[in-house]
């Protein structure tokens, strides 16, 4: 009996740890035709490296946490509201959500040379979750903070930031702009990163 009580928490332990043949993500999307702009809202999809020719997408547990669709749980929306902040004259907002927390920060951009920067900060909601998700979302967060430049192919938004060979790729989502602006002033941001 004594044997069969160790197995089995053995084979609780072993349940409990990530699975390590499946440690991401693949977060659906379709790719449409469709004009736009950067002032919408996008959903993240995953993290490419030009050099190495490389994806990244969000961790497992992003399935595990979630009661929400998958697509625009990680998001982003570009504003042309001017920031409140005056150091941040000439700048507008943008905000979303992270894996975890909800972010806002402040931008600006070129449109016709396709460049974007930020001021280098971003408030966000102070939540933790386990470490995959946070040190995601630190990453994600850290490359909006050194966004670079910006395309738009279609219905996908690439971001490049750090030293331009590292992406990220967002896809239009399609929330009302209402059901943004309550989730992030029902939540704003409090701790700057």
């Amino acid at each position: 009996m004594r044997n069969l009580l160790l197995i089995g928490l053995i084979l609780f332990l072993f349940s409990c740890g990530e699975d390590p043949a499946n440690p991401y993500v693949v977060i659906p999307y379709e790719v449409e035709a469709v004009q736009t702009d950067l002032f919408q809202s996008w959903g993240f999809l995953y993290f490419t490296d030009r050099i190495r020719n490389s994806r990244d997408h969000p961790p497992a547990d992003l399935v595990r946490f979630s009661s929400e669709e998958l697509f625009g749980r990680i998001r982003v929306r570009f504003t042309k509201d001017p920031s409140t902040l005056s150091e941040d004259e000439g700048m507008w907002t943008f905000h979303g959500a992270g894996p975890v927390n909800v972010f806002g920060g402040a931008y600006q951009v070129d449109e016709e040379k396709g460049k974007i920067w930020s001021n280098g900060r971003i408030g966000s909601t102070y939540m933790g979750s386990t470490k995959p998700m946070m040190d995601f979302e630190s990453r994600y967060f850290s490359a909006l903070r050194s966004m670079r430049s910006f395309s738009i192919h279609k219905n996908l938004l690439t971001i490049r930031f750090g030293d331009s060979s590292e992406e990220m790729v967002f896809a239009l989502i399609n929330l009302p702009e209402t059901q943004e602006s309550d989730e992030f002033e029902s939540n704003p941001p409090l701790h700057p990163l």
